[in-house]
């Protein structure tokens, strides 16, 4: 039994280093992402100010407004799957130190 855990760690090493990759490589979409993001939300809530006092088009500010919040929407789904594995990568240390 012991030589079967033995194995077993052995094989989640090469899992584990392609989880630290994974992680460093969604840590920096994420950064670049949010980044983009704000530039992105930052000319949207212009172009809504600009439609509010010019044009006073509800409807066209309504649709820059869901334009707006699927950016957040964006933004939080690449920072939960950040999260997820950073967890995952705890969860198999755990493993291979147990």
């Amino acid at each position: 039994m012991f030589c079967l855990k033995l194995i077993g760690k052995i094989l989640l090493i090469p899992v584990w280093f392609i989880l630290i990759i994974v992680g460093i490589l969604v840590k920096l979409v994420v950064n670049m992402v949010s980044i983009a993001k704000s530039f992105v939300v930052l000319g949207l809530v212009a172009l809504a100010i600009g439609t509010i006092i010019c044009y006073q088009d509800w409807a066209q500010v309504v649709f820059l407004f869901c334009l707006i919040v699927s950016a957040f929407l964006v933004l939080y789904v690449s920072v939960f799957i950040d999260a997820a594995i950073d967890l995952a990568r705890e969860k198999l240390v755990r493993i291979l130190l147990a």
